[in-house]
């Protein structure tokens, strides 16, 4: 009588678990310094928090994870001012090297904000080293070491390895620290998920990057469907073409 393997394809969510369906996770090592991008000062991180390896820069080592920050210009610049008003500041710090991305796609600009020198966190207003900045409404915010356009190649990163957390992380390795520590996680890379449980200072539709960051961009990973109300390809398609990878 033959002798067959099973091999467990899914792994089924208990009811009221903010995951609707996990497919496959991956091991992660989180930097030191990972705060939930909805409190720049909370070192506990969510379960669903949007993570991204650290690939360009100097801040933290390359493949440490760190949650993606994003948000959107609330004002416009065509002068050159080192001031730029956003819609949250809450998930950058003083430290951060942040690039700007034109609304219309990295093709048509991305402006590198520098680091982050100041923020007033009432008023949404970060001040950055780079004067020479130029941006409009709508623009795209991120932190560049592990953000969703390449500022070399003008393009969104293609294939890029992205995931959600399974599980809440601290940072902090023990109760009396005040600093956090490298450490251990694992990140869903394949399953589902509502938009509304995404632990993010926004919703993916008003992002826009958001769900290609983790569906076409993320396809040689499974990706992770992001469920949302609207249907039709307009409002999640990216503005323009990537290309690369």
């Amino acid at each position: 009588m033959p002798v067959y393997d099973i091999e467990k394809q899914c792994e089924e969510v208990a009811e009221g678990d903010v995951f609707q369906q996990i497919l496959s996770t991956l091991g992660i090592t989180l930097a030191s310094d990972v705060t939930d991008p909805l409190d720049h000062s909370e070192f506990v991180i969510p379960r669903t928090t949007p993570m991204a390896p650290v690939y360009v820069g100097t801040d933290h080592d390359h493949g440490l994870w760190m949650p993606i920050r994003r948000t959107r210009a609330a004002d416009a610049e065509a002068v050159g001012d080192p001031v730029i008003i956003v819609d949250d500041a809450e998930p950058f710090k003083v430290g951060d090297t942040v690039q700007i991305v034109d609304v219309a796609g990295p093709g048509t600009a991305i402006v590198d904000g520098g680091a982050i020198t100041l923020i007033d966190y009432a008023t949404n207003t970060i001040t950055m080293t780079n004067g020479a900045a130029v941006w409009n409404i709508d623009d795209w915010v991120e932190v560049t070491e592990n953000g969703a356009a390449d500022d070399t190649g003008a393009v969104w990163r293609a294939n890029r390895l992205v995931g959600m957390l399974k599980d809440a992380y601290d940072a902090r390795p023990s109760m009396s620290a005040i600093v956090g520590a490298v450490g251990f996680g694992e990140v869903v890379t394949q399953g589902s998920i509502r938009a509304e449980d995404i632990n993010f200072n926004t919703t993916p539709v008003l992002d826009q990057i958001m769900i290609p960051e983790f569906t076409t961009l993320n396809v040689a990973q499974g990706g992770i469907q992001i469920i949302t109300l609207e249907h039709g390809d307009t409002i999640v398609d990216l503005p323009d073409l990537f290309v690369g990878s």
